[in-house]
């Protein structure tokens, strides 16, 4: 996999994330608009790399984490309250029972 690739004249940044098994789980940016950071545990390093500003940050996450997936905890204690700030939001698919889709804020 590169670094990236262009669509419709805008680059997307790809970058491997922390997943159960290296190299299976990919985040993917679009510089000052969001970063969704894929099937993942925290990546703060990416998260500071590509989430500045006004950037929509989408972080995987479920209520409780494991080796795969971030849990709302992990997100507290990696994220200090500015990087969670008005652009972060908690992205949960299939976490929830009332909804397969659904968004937190934390």
């Amino acid at each position: 996999m590169g670094r990236g690739f262009w669509h419709a004249g805008w680059w997307f940044d790809v970058f491997p994330v922390q997943h159960h098994i290296p190299m299976t789980a990919f985040g993917i940016a679009l510089a000052n608009s969001f970063l969704w950071t894929g099937d993942t545990r925290p990546i703060p390093a990416e998260v500071a790399r590509f989430g500045g500003g006004e950037t929509l940050i989408a972080h995987d996450c479920a209520v409780v984490g494991n080796p795969s997936h971030t849990g709302i905890d992990d997100l507290l204690r990696t994220y200090d309250a500015g990087t969670r700030g008005n652009g972060f939001a908690c992205i949960t698919i299939g976490s929830l029972r009332k909804s397969s889709n659904s968004k937190l804020r934390v």
